[in-house]
């Protein structure tokens, strides 16, 4: 795909702003923005974990489990940058393969473009160090009520996105951010 094309398609995501005959700028994320993005989030990994929780076994689940150590053998120490980039990175596929497990396209589509706008944000480091045990924790929580076919599953994952919503709030430079 030419370079002039990949810029419009992400003008047309929002991403961009294209001043013609000039320059491409990315898109400074608002507050209000990133709670949108977020709040979709919710939305989508919700539905798609109330979609799937009866109905996964431990097949359907062995990429989440290898997302799970992979996260847990990055964890950051020192706040390390490399490692946390890796964390990040198997935390995003860790979520997103509630969305993958539904078998919904569209639901995966919609998810990962959503997530590109978190993304941006995140570059922006708009939230606070989480407690990085709680959330090993809650991840290893929401895995092992998911291979148990448990509804707490669910539970601990609404709870485990509330408390990424509060940090995202919380931090300093979303405060900083454009309402």
């Amino acid at each position: 795909m030419p370079v002039r094309e990949a810029v419009k398609r992400l003008a047309v995501e929002d991403i961009v702003t294209i001043n013609p005959r000039s320059n491409c700028m990315v898109k400074i994320p608002t507050q209000q923005s990133m709670l949108n993005a977020f709040e979709m989030r919710e939305v989508l990994e919700l539905y798609a974990i109330k979609k799937i929780f009866r109905r996964v076994g431990d097949n359907d689940l062995s990429l989440m489990k290898e997302y799970l150590e992979k996260m847990e053998g990055n964890m950051p120490v020192n706040n390390t940058e490399e490692r946390m980039k890796e964390y990040v990175k198997y935390d995003q596929l860790f979520h997103q393969e509630f969305c993958v497990l539904t078998r919904n396209m569209y639901l995966l589509k919609t998810y990962r473009r959503n997530m590109l706008h978190l993304n941006i944000a995140m570059t922006f480091h708009a939230g606070v160090q989480p407690d990085m045990e709680q959330v090993s924790n809650d991840h290893r929580m929401i895995f092992e009520h998911l291979r148990n076919n448990s509804r707490l599953s669910v539970t601990i994952l609404k709870k485990h996105l509330k408390t990424c919503k509060m940090n995202m709030i919380n931090g300093k430079v979303f405060n900083s951010l454009p309402e």
